[in-house]
């Protein structure tokens, strides 16, 4: 295959693909990472089978048991992450200014509930093809649309946190992309950090990401399709607590199976124990041991206000549309 990137035709073989949930194979296969000579650019050959890979994020993504399942009655809510996307935006826009936002991928919607907040008049639409998410991203205010054709270049804002990874086609998400924005809009991307000749070498797994960024081949991956790139960054935990935080998540979903959700249990109870104690507690109480805990977590507050660390596990772009 060619690169999804430049469409060269000239790759070299870099590592074999790792998985987090064996069963994945199923529908991803088993590529190898290879990197185009051309671009630099590191991806996923043989790609998956397009239709495997729809059902495999509408249907078993966030099946029950794995480890992005949630209880839709007590969703994840926004962490300091989801604030750092709303500060890195309005650099560059006034909240007052934003009327229309799309995101790609936006699973159960934690930026949405923010939005509410710093822009309450503006609309929020999305495309999202997990069916678990759907009825908490209407509840928090996102319009779903089957074509990111219907927002007629009229978004103020496009978002991709987390979601230009798991693309097989570099050139359909810029499509979505291009079909949603207006002139001068500005787009905001996160994706992991991959410096395969470097400390990514030692992650624990892959899947079911397909496609690997490093900073460089990012910021070159907007300006080759005539974006401005207005900032460019590293940001999050180092690689190695994020490794340790991979570890563990392989040890509890590695062998989910959809006959054997091993994990629906321990989820489901965690879910119910909170609920318990959120409704027992005073508000100031239960932030209190919330603010307690938070001291142990694997990513800190401030790992999202700390920027162009060398070791960082993510790299978030600013551009705007020319």
């Amino acid at each position: 295959m060619s690169c999804p990137n430049c469409h060269a035709d000239v790759e070299t073989f870099v590592d074999e693909y790792r998985f987090n949930i064996e069963y994945d194979r199923e529908y991803l296969g088993t590529p190898k990472i290879v990197q185009c000579q051309s671009c630099q650019f590191y991806y996923c050959n043989p790609m998956p089978d397009n239709e495997k890979l729809h059902h495999y994020y509408s249907s078993i993504y966030r099946s029950k048991g794995r480890s992005h399942w949630f209880d839709q009655n007590s969703p994840p809510q926004p962490q300091m992450r989801h604030k750092s996307y709303i500060s890195t935006l309005t650099r560059y826009i006034k909240p007052s200014d934003i009327n229309l936002i799309y995101e790609i991928g936006p699973g159960p919607g934690e930026v949405g509930s923010l939005w509410k907040e710093v822009a309450p008049h503006a609309t929020v639409k999305c495309s999202e093809l997990d069916q678990f998410s759907s009825s908490t991203l209407k509840a928090r205010g996102y319009q779903m649309v089957e074509s990111s054709a219907e927002i007629e270049n009229q978004a103020d804002i496009v978002m991709g946190m987390h979601s230009l990874e798991h693309f097989s086609d570099i050139d359909y998400f810029f499509e979505l992309v291009e079909n949603a924005i207006k002139p001068n809009g500005l787009v905001l991307v996160e994706v992991p950090n991959c410096p395969f000749n470097g400390d990514y070498k030692g992650r624990t797994y892959d899947s079911p990401h397909l496609l690997f960024f490093t900073q460089e081949t990012l910021q070159n991956t907007f300006e080759s399709r005539g974006y401005e790139v207005l900032s460019s960054s590293t940001e999050g935990a180092s690689f190695k607590k994020q490794f340790h935080l991979s570890q563990i998540w392989k040890n509890l979903f590695g062998n989910w199976k959809p006959d054997q959700p091993h994990q629906s249990g321990a989820n489901r109870m965690a879910s119910l124990l909170k609920q318990t104690i959120r409704k027992s507690l005073p508000d100031q109480i239960f932030e209190g041991l919330r603010t307690m805990i938070k001291g142990h977590n694997i990513q800190t507050d401030d790992e999202y206000f700390i920027h162009n660390r060398p070791d960082s596990w993510l790299i978030r772009i600013l551009a705007r549309k020319k």
